[in-house]
Order: C-alpha cells, then sequence, then structure tokens
C-alpha cells in the first residue's frame, strides 16, 4: 500500500500495436517523468511507457525526501568510487533537489513542498562509529553539516544537513504528467519493455510482441531490461536533456 497513490487515478492504455515515435523512455517513475517534461519543455516529441501504472515503482512508495543525505552513504563513496566522484554524487543530489524546488515555484504545484532538516544519529556506540567515519568524508568532500542532539531517541550521536525538503510524490509528478500531455505528450501504460534492437532504427520490442520503433530510447526503469553497455552522465544539467 502507498499514502502517496491515491492522488493520482488517471490510467492510460497499453500499447497495443506497432508504432513509431521520437523520443521513448521507458519507466515512469520520477526519472523517467522528468525527463519526459524536460524534453517536451523543449519542444520534442515524448512517449513515456511503464510496465504497470504510473509512479507505481519506488516512486509512489517512496519516503517523500528530498535530500542528499542517504543513510551511510559518503565514506563508502569516497573510499569505493573516490573523492571525486563521491562530491559528484552529492552535487547531484543538490542540483536535483534545485530543480525540483524551481519546478514548483514555476508551476505552481501543490505539493505540501516544505523545507526540512534531515538528521542522521546513532543510539549505540557502534553506530557512532560509523557515523564518526560519515563524519570524516563529510569534512573530506567539503559536505556542510552541522552537529545535532535528539534528546527523545537518546541519540549518541547526530549529524544534520540543513534545509533538505519534502514533498508528496504524487502530487508533484502528477502535474508534471499534466505538462507533458498538454505538450503533445503520449503515455502508455502496463507496456513491457523486454528488449532493443539497433539497426537503421532502434526498435524497443514489447512483452506482448508489439515494435516500438524510435529515434532515441532512454533507460529510466528501476532495474535495466537491456544487456548493453550504459553510459551515465552526471555532469548533463537538468535543464538540458538531449
Amino acid at each position: 500500500m502507498s499514502i502517496w497513490l491515491d492522488e493520482h487515478e488517471h490510467s492510460y492504455q497499453k500499447v497495443e500495436s506497432d508504432i513509431e515515435v521520437d523520443h521513448l523512455i521507458v519507466g515512469a517513475g520520477i526519472t523517467g517523468i522528468t525527463l519526459a517534461y524536460l524534453l517536451s519543455k523543449k519542444g520534442k516529441s515524448v512517449t513515456l511507457i511503464d510496465a504497470n501504472r504510473l509512479m507505481n515503482g519506488t516512486t509512489g512508495h517512496t519516503t517523500a525526501k528530498i535530500t542528499a543525505q542517504h543513510a551511510l552513504i559518503y565514506d563508502e563513496f569516497k573510499s569505493n568510487i573516490g573523492k571525486s566522484n563521491a562530491r559528484i554524487h552529492y552535487e547531484g543530489a543538490v542540483d536535483a533537489a534545485k530543480h525540483i524546488q524551481s519546478t514548483i515555484q514555476e508551476l505552481a504545484i501543490d505539493c505540501d513542498y516544505e523545507k526540512k532538516d534531515s538528521i542522521l544519529y546513532a543510539t549505540s556506540d557502534r553506530y557512532v562509529q560509523k557515523l564518526e567515519q560519515e563524519e570524516k568524508a563529510y569534512d573530506a568532500l567539503n559536505i556542510p553539516y552541522e552537529h545535532t542532539q535528539i534528546d527523545m531517541l537518546s541519540s549518541k550521536k547526530a549529524l544534520k544537513m540543513a534545509n533538505q525538503a519534502e514533498m508528496h510524490p504524487t502530487k508533484y509528478l502528477s502535474a508534471l504528467v499534466h505538462e507533458i500531455t498538454r505538450a503533445g505528450g503520449t503515455i502508455y501504460e502496463n507496456t513491457v519493455a523486454v528488449n532493443i534492437n539497433h539497426g537503421e532504427q532502434t526498435v524497443v520490442e514489447t512483452s506482448d510482441g508489439n515494435q516500438i520503433t524510435c529515434s532515441n530510447v532512454y533507460i529510466c526503469s528501476h532495474f535495466p531490461f537491456y544487456e548493453a553497455v550504459i553510459f551515465i552522465f552526471p555532469d548533463l544539467p537538468l535543464n538540458d536533456p538531449t
């Protein structure tokens, strides 16, 4: 169950035959919907498909927090992928949060958006040590934070990222979906992409045997359905998808 999904009741048909589209986006969670919105905003012709209902995966069952503080990740990132890439992750999260806030303001979206502090805390000596390592990573990566205390939880140590946020995700994304369709975008639900064939044209095959011929395809599903080399471009501006 999800407390968020009740707010989005509109449904869309599935792909029932072979079709030809320009920009095809596979996966209609916050990533796919955001990309479809940004492309349509630039005048591109977009088609969005999802294996289930819109926002019915991770996006529809989210904690709804908008923050660069995601558990104890920066010490691990710094150790495994290096300081530069760990910093890129942080900056990407900050930029994404700014993008959400500016989009809410631009479209006047009523989605219960509210600034909140994010806090990681430890109630045992074991997790105090882990939090101390995370604090060292914050310092190494120049991530701003504050020390705080949560008396009601008897916390022994706590790190706060100030001015993070929360919102109602499906209220926010429903507004983006409206903008996508208003710009001429097409949406299909219950359409499972299973493979991509590259030839003179790119063709996405569905589990029902239908083919979607497209100029460009973007995989925004929770798990990739296509086994190939995947390039990630962390420096791609949020306001300039290609």
